[in-house]
């Protein structure tokens, strides 16, 4: 039997029903096309949901408990615990802890982070004594630790920076247990601090100050923009009564360090201690900010960089003079006796020259 070949159905078709058909094709394609490609971005999705949601709560923990280690190492011995209820407090005293009248000397960083030597001074600003005590500032991956240590090694009162704070917040504490908290926080005057600091107005920052749930006092950062001026006030709420200041005495003492004096007036809303830890809060800031820049035009290279430097240029360090010894009989001509005394000349700088002088007596 002869097979009977079917007709073009497509032939027959007219050309409205063929671009129908045609146009129905490209719509399925399309709507698989895009089903396909749905179907890749949800297996992405769950791929890197799988690999990377875990990895995520892996970093989270690692950074929360290095932060908690780190805290801890910082502040262990202060506690109640560890403090005498009868605790003289050498320095300031049970109420204020530290001098009222104090300098905050920076010292050289440490890996674990920087600190402050805390010295006693007059209501001039001049040294007094030997130190009473010091500021740690320890690292964490969150948030910086303080913590004020005396000469005898008790930890008497410790601040930290407020976590997921967004205006460089900070609580102050005292170890004993006792007395208030202190909030130190830019609260509503954000912005506005934002907007002075974006114009450079004489008042660049205000803070305000909590004792517990009360506001106390506030703060104010005055003074000419840049490194060189940096000043703190403190004042009643209603800026009548200013009772406490604080400003950057040196910028390069013992060469390249800070050096920062803190008063407390007798008619202080705050104890010596709260004004104290706001300074430190600041010092350590600037310090900060001055090592992440260029050094500063008279402060003096260190001396084994210098040497570096100049090898690498092809130059040799010249040789330190021989110190000069005069001799009376030949420095005398009118007959008076002299005798030549060799004085070592003062290097309180690192980069001053070494030699020495003779100096006629």
């Amino acid at each position: 039997m002869a097979r009977v070949a079917n007709p073009d159905l497509r032939a027959a078709l007219t050309p409205d029903a063929r671009t129908e058909g045609e146009a129905a094709v490209a719509v399925g394609a399309a709507e698989a096309a895009e089903a396909e490609g749905e179907r890749r971005v949800s297996k992405g999705c769950r791929v890197c949901c799988k690999y990377c949601c875990p990895l995520i709560v892996i970093v989270l923990l690692i950074v929360g408990l290095t932060q908690w280690a780190m805290y801890t190492f910082a502040g262990f011995k202060c506690s109640p615990n560890k403090i005498d209820p009868d605790y003289k407090y050498p320095g300031g005293g049970p109420k204020d802890l530290v001098p009222v009248h104090a300098l905050l000397i920076e010292e050289a960083t440490r890996w674990w982070g920087s600190h402050f030597t805390l010295q006693g001074a007059s209501p001039e600003g001049g040294a007094m004594g030997a130190s009473t005590g010091v500021w740690f500032q320890t690292w964490g991956p969150l948030v910086w630790t303080y913590v004020h240590q005396d000469t005898l090694g008790t930890d008497t009162f410790m601040a930290r920076e407020q976590y997921f704070s967004f205006d460089g917040a900070h609580k102050v504490w005292r170890c004993d247990g006792t007395g208030p908290t202190y909030i130190i926080s830019q609260g509503s005057h954000a912005i506005i601090n934002w907007f002075r600091k974006l114009v450079g107005m004489y008042t660049s920052t205000i803070y305000n100050i909590w004792e517990d749930d009360k506001l106390v006092a506030v703060s104010k950062m005055i003074g000419t923009s840049g490194q060189a001026s940096k000043h703190l006030v403190f004042q009643s709420t209603d800026g009548v009564k200013q009772f406490g200041s604080s400003f950057i005495q040196q910028r390069d003492y013992h060469g390249s360090f800070d050096k920062w004096f803190t008063t407390n007036e007798p008619n202080s809303t705050l104890p010596a201690w709260a004004t104290n830890a706001a300074t430190a809060f600041t010092a350590f800031h600037a310090a900060e900010s001055k090592k992440n820049k260029d050094t500063p035009v008279g402060i003096p290279v260190p001396h084994v960089l210098r040497i570096a430097t100049r090898w690498l240029q092809g130059d040799q360090e010249p040789a330190e003079p021989e110190p000069t010894h005069v001799d009376a009989s030949e420095v005398s001509t009118t007959g008076t006796a002299h005798t030549a005394v060799e004085l070592p000349v003062s290097r309180d700088r690192v980069g001053d020259p070494p030699p020495s002088e003779a100096v006629l007596v």
